[in-house]
């Protein structure tokens, strides 16, 4: 009698099929709308730092001629870019300086498209 007694604790204590089946779907929705999330704020991060690492640039070539007393030159901002060893954008957009401006090529043009859909007169939907 003691022996029936022991397996009934025993089996009452492991988790059945349908229960592990219902928590692998369960984790497996979570986890389809967590990781989009993530990649979109991975990629809008990218773009920060892309950016920011432009903006830096900028000052440090106006700073750069400034001091020096030079004349904006493309070959002279490929030479003032060449000191700059680490990498200025993370999806290796190519760096131009137009109009007293330092602008990645994938990231300025998607900044274009946003102000672009922001400047629409349609009334947005509440």
């Amino acid at each position: 009698m003691y022996y029936v007694i022991k397996n009934q604790r025993h089996s009452n204590k492991a988790f059945t099929l349908v229960e592990l089946i219902a928590v692998i779907s369960i984790i497996s929705i979570l986890a389809s709308i967590a990781i989009p999330r993530f990649a979109a704020y991975s990629e809008k991060a990218k773009k920060q730092v892309c950016k920011i690492n432009c903006l830096q640039i900028e000052r440090d070539y106006e700073l750069y001629l400034t001091i020096n007393g030079l004349e904006h030159s493309d070959i002279l901002f490929d030479k003032f870019l060449d000191k700059y060893e680490k990498t200025i954008c993370s999806d290796h957009g190519d760096i131009t300086y137009v109009n007293g401006k330092v602008k990645c090529s994938i990231h300025s043009a998607e900044d274009k498209n946003e102000i672009e859909d922001d400047d629409s007169e349609e009334v947005p939907f509440l």
